[in-house]
Formats: structure tokens, sequence, C-alpha cells
């Protein structure tokens, strides 16, 4: 099956590059607060789950960017993706907090380090 050519875009590589990141870091700054919501409402578990499944969706977008070449789907494929690793991030960091086996760490130079 062979596909078409891409429409050229013409960005600067400067604009380009400003905007990829742009896309990728604003929805850590956009959806920090939503998905802390989600977490507190549906758990750990299913929220990192969720995270991986937006995080496939958002690869999945790269397909048609790249079948049809526009800088939009790009970006909104890097937003989506941002946007399960966010997800994933909020939701796996404390619970690896809850799962750790708390034990003391006694001081350098104790006698209990000998």
């Amino acid at each position: 099956m062979t596909f078409g050519a891409a429409p050229e875009v013409h960005l600067t590589k400067l604009a380009g590059v400003m905007l990829v990141q742009f896309a990728f870091f604003s929805a850590y700054f956009l959806l920090l607060f939503a998905v802390s919501g989600s977490v507190n409402a549906i758990g750990y578990q299913r929220a990192m789950v969720a995270g991986l499944l937006t995080m496939a969706v958002g690869a999945f977008l790269f397909i048609p960017a790249r079948i049809y070449g526009f800088v939009s789907i790009v970006l909104t494929a890097l937003m989506v993706l941002a946007a399960g690793i966010t997800g994933l991030q909020v939701a796996a960091n404390p619970y690896v907090v809850v799962l750790a086996i708390p034990r003391r760490i006694e001081p350098f130079g104790s006698d209990a380090s000998v």
C-alpha cells in the first residue's frame, strides 16, 4: 500500500523546534491538576492504566500525522502523548511511595553501620 507524498511544511528550524517543545510541555502544565484529581477519584492503578492508554493513543496519532503531513496533527499527537506521560508520572510516583517497605536507615558513622 503506497501513500502519496506528504505536503511540505515551511517552518524555520527554530520555529519548528519551539512548537514541538511548547506542545509537549504545555500538556504538563495544562493537565497536571486535572490528572491529579482523576488519580484521587479512580485510584493509582487505574490512573496508571489510563495514562498508558493515553500514551498509546498519542503514539498512534503519529500515523495519520505522517500520512497527511500536517504539523497540527503532529502537535496534537505530541500533546496527547505528553498528557499520557503526565498521567503516568502523577499516578506512579506516589504509588511507589505507598508500595515502599518502611525501614530505618541508620546515619553514617553510627554503631549500627559497622
